[in-house]
């Protein structure tokens, strides 16, 4: 009897891909930058659609994509939204993301308001 030896994973490859969520999430981020004036390198498939949403309508997204109900009024139906993961990531990097750009493309004032000169 001849015993082989194999050399690969035992397997196939494994590939990983986005799910649905993920895919969204993406979608949403870019939009939301997009819509503030930021530049996207290769926005996500659908963020220029989704680039139209009002904040409401973005919430009421993130309840479609965890699954949860959208129904209601609209103050209960956002509180909601913000207890998913989607919508507080969603606001919290696109803030994080504007707030890096302002902080890049504004000129240093210290010098004016302290009399130090920069250091250099």
């Amino acid at each position: 009897m001849v015993k082989t030896h194999r050399t690969g994973p035992p397997y196939g490859a494994v590939r990983v891909v986005n799910d649905a969520g993920e895919n969204f999430r993406a979608r949403a981020l870019d939009s939301l930058l997009l819509r503030g004036g930021l530049e996207v390198d290769k926005p996500a498939p659908g963020a220029r659609e989704l680039r139209g949403y009002s904040l409401r309508e973005l919430a009421r997204e993130c309840l479609r994509s965890a699954g949860r109900s959208v129904g209601g009024d609209v103050r209960d139906m956002v509180g909601r939204a913000l207890t998913t993961t989607d919508l507080p990531i969603l606001l919290t990097d696109a803030s994080r993301r504007f707030l890096l750009e302002g902080f890049q493309e504004a000129n240093e004032t210290w010098p004016l308001w302290t009399g130090v000169p920069p250091a250099r």
